[in-house]
């Protein structure tokens, strides 16, 4: 039992030895370490950030490594100036000229026959032929009313009004016609419109009935209708 317990102390020792060999170099490494890096010394100059070294060059200066140093105000301007005389010199810039207008079209003669007013203004669609009336200023002879173009059969009233019975064809549906005056010697008058309407739908009373037939009334008509 004691030579185990004394081979236990020796492995003990050892190791304890090598553990203080171990801090020992450890700690000597660090005061080298701080005594290389404490000769170098950094400060500041007015703004400008330089780092110095004690080791001289070969001439026996210090070395001196500078770092960002800002740039004066004229050189600042200069560079601004170089700027904008490269971008002056812009191969990739040139003129171009601006695209031609286009022509015109000819505006075509104005109307030389003058339509004021059409009689009636509007219709209702579905509602058989009817008479138009168009009035103007000083109608030539061979002046005709035109609807959607095409002549109408005219009669010249006056010189101040001409009229023309419309076939219920042109109004067999809701839109508008339009209207207008010329003549055979190219003279024409400016276009008008005539609304053709919806017609509206009657309200029919029940009145009475009698077998098949149904009696209604719609304002002054009456109705019989066989069901």
């Amino acid at each position: 039992m004691k030579n185990v317990e004394k081979k236990r102390l020796a492995i003990l020792s050892a190791l304890l030895v090598i553990l203080a060999i171990i801090w020992l170099r450890d700690v000597g490494s660090d005061s080298e370490g701080t005594a290389l890096r404490r000769p170098n010394q950094t400060h500041s100059t007015g703004g400008h950030r330089v780092a110095r070294s004690s080791a001289p060059t070969s001439d026996g200066r210090p070395l001196v490594e500078e770092g960002f140093r800002p740039l004066p105000l004229f050189a600042l301007e200069e560079q601004a100036r170089r700027v904008a005389v490269e971008a002056g010199r812009n191969i990739f810039v040139y003129y171009v000229p601006p695209a031609p207008a286009l022509p015109k079209e000819p505006a075509g003669p104005p109307p030389t026959i003058r339509v004021t007013s059409l009689s009636p203004e509007s219709v209702y669609a579905r509602t058989g032929d009817f008479v138009l009336h168009v009035r103007g200023e000083r109608f030539p002879e061979d002046a005709r009313i035109v609807v959607n173009g095409q002549e109408q059969p005219t009669e010249r009233v006056s010189p101040t009004e001409l009229k023309a019975t419309i076939g219920r064809q042109w109004i067999s549906a809701p839109g508008k016609l339009t209207i207008l005056v010329r003549n055979d010697r190219g003279e024409f008058s400016a276009p008008m419109t005539l609304a053709v309407l919806e017609p509206p739908t009657p309200e029919y009373k029940y009145v009475g009935r009698i077998d098949d037939l149904v009696f209604l009334a719609s304002g002054e008509a009456r109705y019989a209708v066989r069901v």
